[in-house]
């Protein structure tokens, strides 16, 4: 009935909902890609030398943070 409302196939509904689940994974893998990347210029661009232990627990958070933006979507 909807179709037949909007002039849109079934076909098409569904090429629409598959590209936007693959646009979704997509962009959730290209966060989590970023997001290494940036927390790696981070540790190795940190001046003090006596930082070690933040750094990383930087990193955890980041990575951990990451992964739940990936498991949102």
């Amino acid at each position: 009935m909807l179709a037949l409302i909007l002039g849109v196939n079934l076909q098409c509904l569904l090429d629409l909902v598959v590209a936007g689940i693959s646009l979704a994974i997509g962009l959730g893998f290209f966060a989590f890609v970023v997001t290494v990347l940036c927390s790696a210029a981070f540790l190795l661009n940190s001046k003090k030398e006596d930082n070690t232990i933040e750094v990383w627990i930087f990193l955890v958070v980041v990575v951990v943070f990451s992964f739940d933006i990936v498991d949102e979507e």
